[in-house]
């Protein structure tokens, strides 16, 4: 038998969690902080105007210059520390936003929306539709996900060129239907910049992004006022983003990816900032059974590649164990452990990974053409786990969690597990689907692990 083991300082993370409600239809529009109203005026036509600057963190919009997102601000009530507290990808951050409801509800968890539950919780422009026939609503998307995949019938989807330019355009000649309702505007740059380059003001190519979107705003809005019927209508803006980002991606739960603005404007809009009182938030301190105060830290960019090395092999009847201790930051379709390409599961080899639909632990085997995937309980609370699993080759796959038996299958019929990848951490063999959090532990036996020894050593450092 053998063991890896792993071990650097923590980062320590800052959240901070702030709520804002705004129902956008009805006699008047009320933002419930402070139960203050939003009047339309008298004989006013209520019409809303959404805009979505994807990838966009506000201390990029503070170090940028943007005098259109600033007079925007300027006449309304904003926030430059909201949070999104779902999944910080586009796919579900946008579902959330327009559906209203989070990813337990609209199903959607990853840029692939299956799963998505659009019927029973559609866009709200579908809503606003079946509310009343004679509103006209109209989604302009730079990312065409948004259309293609929320898209309904009972409202106009138009997607644009890759460019902030055309959406731009395209929104403009939306505004110029003098029946236009409600108008939704994506525009996709800045989350370009930020996989590009890196997202933050300290990038000088994420703030041109951000710069040339607020132009591309600041011409929409001016469309939106030189509307021929505008002066007898009752405008509210909203602007906001989906996510943030930290290096060249997102999707986890670091402040940076969290932290996310809120615009909300029009003549009627009180006007106020609403911003973290402290940027100190207490938590529960996180139990640890080892003692140990430094483990491995995976900050959804980086992976360990051990040297292909046979001893990771174990062919099509070598049984074998692995465990490890995990801290997962968020459980996603990720690979924490893995010998194989995660692109599919049927891939030969075998991965520790997340159902990213219930957030339940899962261990996958695959030989070219069968998979088996065992799941265990829940992980999700931010805690230490001590993960392990056995495989018994003319026999059963058990998985365990901090020492129980969770579930087990039969695994006799997957057959050669031998790949040319090497062994990782925090990553698949092509150092893709990275793992967020902590790793300690890494254990690999060319045996198998009973019962008893796992849950011995579940919360012990083997020497």
């Amino acid at each position: 038998m053998f063991t890896i083991y792993a071990y650097c300082r923590p980062k320590i993370r800052v959240f901070l969690a702030i709520s804002f409600a705004i129902p956008l239809f009805g006699a008047c529009a009320s933002v419930e902080k402070d139960k203050e109203e939003i009047k339309v005026g008298d004989g006013k036509e209520p019409k809303l105007l959404i805009i979505g600057i994807d990838g966009c963190r506000p201390d990029g919009i503070t170090a940028a210059n943007t005098p259109n997102l600033d007079a925007l601000m300027a006449n309304g009530t904003y926030s430059l520390d909201a949070r999104n507290t779902g999944i910080t990808v586009s796919g579900p951050s946008w579902s959330s936003m327009l559906t209203g409801v989070w990813e337990d509800k609209h199903g959607v968890v990853d840029n692939s929306f299956s799963g998505s539950n659009y019927t029973e919780y559609p866009h709200f422009f579908k809503r606003i539709a079946e509310f009343n026939t004679n509103y006209k609503t109209v989604s302009v998307s730079q990312w065409h996900p948004i259309n293609d995949q929320m898209g309904q019938p009972l409202y106009k989807t138009v997607n644009t060129e890759d460019s902030t330019e055309d959406t731009m355009h395209k929104a403009i000649d939306e505004l110029k239907e003098e029946e236009l309702t409600a108008l939704f505007v994506h525009f996709d740059d800045v989350d370009h910049a930020g996989h590009g380059s890196g997202f933050g003001p300290e990038n000088p190519t994420y703030l041109q992004a951000i710069e040339t979107v607020d132009k591309a705003i600041g011409e929409v809005v001016r469309a939106m006022k030189s509307r021929s019927n505008f002066v007898n209508e009752d405008w509210v803006i909203l602007v906001s983003t989906d996510h943030g980002g930290i290096g060249t991606s997102h999707g986890g739960d670091t402040d940076e990816e969290r932290t996310i603005f809120v615009i909300v404007s029009g003549d009627a809009v009180p006007k106020k900032a609403i911003a973290k009182t402290t940027g100190e938030v207490v938590r529960q301190p996180v139990s640890n059974c080892l003692g140990s105060s430094e483990e491995l830290f995976f900050d959804a960019n980086t992976a360990i590649e051990v040297p292909n090395n046979p001893a990771f092999s174990f062919g099509a009847s070598n049984d074998f164990s692995i465990e490890c201790r995990v801290r997962a930051a968020r459980p996603a379709d990720v690979a924490i452990l893995a010998k194989k390409n995660w692109d599919s599961g049927l891939m030969p080899g075998y991965v520790f990974s997340f159902n990213p639909r219930n957030k339940k632990f899962k261990v996958n085997v695959g030989d070219g053409s069968k998979r088996l995937d065992v799941e265990a309980s829940t992980l999700d609370d931010s805690e230490w786990h001590t993960l392990s699993a056995t495989f018994d080759r003319d026999g059963l796959l058990k998985v365990f969690m901090d020492g129980e038996l969770q579930n087990s299958a039969d695994i006799s019929k997957i057959e050669n597990l031998d790949n040319d990848f090497p062994f990782t951490i925090g990553g698949d063999g092509n150092l893709k689907y990275n793992f967020q959090g902590y790793i300690a532990e890494v254990r690999v036996f060319n045996a198998l692990l009973d019962a008893e020894e796992i849950d011995l050593w579940k919360c012990k450092v083997l020497d």
